[in-house]
Formats: C-alpha cells, structure tokens, sequence
C-alpha cells in the first residue's frame, strides 16, 4: 500500500484526499517506480475540476521523478536502482509509487537533481515544441507571450530569446514585472495598468506579432487576435482564466490569420519524439539556458495548496512536490 491523492468526485481543491492505494505488479510492459519528486501543473488543476474527460476515481499529476524498484519481463531499457522520470502519463502522479508504461519513462542523467527535473520537463518540454514544433520561431519573428511570470511562461520567453526571437511579454503586478525583466525579454506590459493590444501594436510599428502563446483563454483570446499581423498564427495552449467562446471563423478573415490548440501529449506520442524533446529541455537545464526556478515546495499532504496558489495566479515560477 501507498499514500496518493485520490480524486473521487470533481470540485475545489478540497476533493484532493490522501488514501491508501495498492499497486498491481508490473505487466510486461510497465515500471515500478517510486517517487521522490512531483510537479505540479496548471493541467492537474484542469483535471480536478472535471474540465477533461477523466473517469472517476483518479490520481491526478503528469509529471513525476523516481526510482525503478521492478521491471516487467518485457522491459529491456530500465533495471532495478535507475533514476527515471515521466511528464506525459496524464494522471497517477500523485503518489509515493506507481506502476507505469515503460514507454512514458525517459532515464534521468547524473547532472541534474530529482526536484530539478520535475521543475523543469513538463513545462520545458511544452516550450519546446511550442517553439520548434508549432511555430519555429527565429530572428525573423516577433512573439507575444501570456502569463510570462508563470512556470511555462519564464521557460517559453527564456527559449524564444534563446532562439533569437524577439519577444513582448505580459503579466500583472510590478513584481511580476520585475521578474519578467530578468528573463531578457524586449518589451514586458503590465495589462492591469495598459491596453496590451494597443501597447503591442504601438511596439511594432502598427504592424503586430507573427505568433502569439496564449495559455490564459478567455481573458486574452480575442484581444491577441487583434495583436497578430497578416498571416500571423495564435497558439491557445491553455486556459488559465476560462475556455475560448465560440467565434466565427470569419474573424481570421482580415488578416488571413492561423489558429492552432496544440497539446503536449500528441507532440510526444511517439518514444523518439518524447526522447528528443525530453533530451533536449534536459540539456538546455544544463547549459543554464531554462532555469529551475522553484516557487515553492510542497508535502503531498499540502497539494491542495498548492493548486489555490497556482489557480489564483499568484506563483511566479515552478511548484513540486518533495516526498
């Protein structure tokens, strides 16, 4: 038996209950790995409140870092005393222990600490096909970026610079302003104190951005719309503050706009694309390039914490989980 947050019905952060849950034994394909550390994500919360098709009971979280303590007879990769680590399983992460599918484990390399990792892969590996996969962005481009201030946010504008992309930030309240300097942006608005959309086109000359990352939905959908140049792309990637009205199409008229909802999941269905991309953030950690920066730490008994603090936007950075 082992300790998990369990899901039994959806709602507030108060459905967040910590039971006594057995693990099967490993089929042929699967893991046995125990976790030493969790990350917390704005996709968990989405979960919990029943956003998502998930059947009930569940154990929600996505991304998680351990060590494998049994193989299935099928499972060539890992051995007994790996380090590994998961950040695409959907669920089942809240927990001390679980039984997972080999193929969702990518091995976990000497340079970088447990609580590093799950600050870092999910949201690094959703920057990265964000910005290489979704839209390649360059030196050419102009970008706009919500909730820069968030987990994603930091590691999205920190990449985009990486890539020689220019890049116009927003987040709300001085503080966060400051912290979204320091990530080397071009241009941070503060949209509690200025019109973004006039903000942004007064920067480009008028002219708009060739992309924008919107993780926040409701709140900001229409308006960056409003932001992108001719033949421009709006990536919705998330949403923080409500899902997107519906729209008719003929909006994207004017401008011969694109508009995409791409999901992390389908970017790494495949064992080489998860391994390239989870290769990747992990080494772009290493280099200093994406940074682990920890907002808080939390017990498994203090998730629901956890999930106020990221719902009500006031975490800048990464929130784990250390067991």
């Amino acid at each position: 038996m082992v300790k998990a947050l369990v899901v039994e019905k959806f709602g507030g952060p108060e459905v967040l209950q910590i039971k006594e849950v057995s693990l099967n034994k490993p089929g042929p394909q699967e893991v046995l790995v125990r976790h030493t550390a969790i990350g917390v994500n704005f996709l968990d919360i989405y979960h919990r409140t029943g956003e998502f098709d998930i059947k009930l009971p569940f154990i929600p979280g996505s991304e998680a870092c351990g060590v494998v303590e049994e193989v299935g007879s099928d499972v060539q990769e890992f051995k007994k005393g790996d380090r590994v680590a998961y950040g695409t399983s959907r669920t089942g992460a809240y927990s001390e222990a679980r039984v997972i599918d080999h193929n969702l484990l990518i091995p976990v390399p000497d340079y970088i600490k447990d609580k590093e990792v799950v600050a870092v892969l999910l949201k690094g590996m959703t920057a990265f096909y964000l910005l290489r996969r979704t839209f390649f962005i360059s030196n050419k481009h102009v970008a706009l970026v919500h909730a820069a201030a968030g987990g994603v946010g930091q590691i999205l504008c920190r990449l985009a610079k990486h890539y020689k992309g220019k890049v116009i930030a927003t987040t709300s309240t001085k503080a966060k302003v400051e912290i979204v300097k320091s990530l080397g942006v071009d241009k941070v608005i503060n949209y509690d104190e200025e019109d973004f959309v006039e903000s942004v086109m007064a920067y480009t000359k008028q002219r708009g951005v060739h992309v924008v990352y919107d993780s926040v939905g409701h709140k900001t959908f229409d308006k960056s719309l409003s932001c992108l140049r001719d033949f421009g792309l709006m990536v919705s990637y998330g949403r923080s503050s409500g899902e997107v009205e519906r729209f008719s199409i003929e909006k994207l008229a004017d401008k011969s706009l694109f508009i995409t909802r791409p999901s992390l999941f389908n970017y790494t269905q495949y064992r080489e694309e998860l391994l390239l991309n989870s290769n990747e953030v992990l080494t772009l950690t290493q280099q200093g390039v994406i940074k682990t920066d920890i907002f808080k730490e939390y017990k498994l008994s203090e998730v629901a914490e956890a999930h106020k603090n990221i719902a009500n936007r006031s975490t800048t950075g990464q929130s784990i989980i250390l067991l």
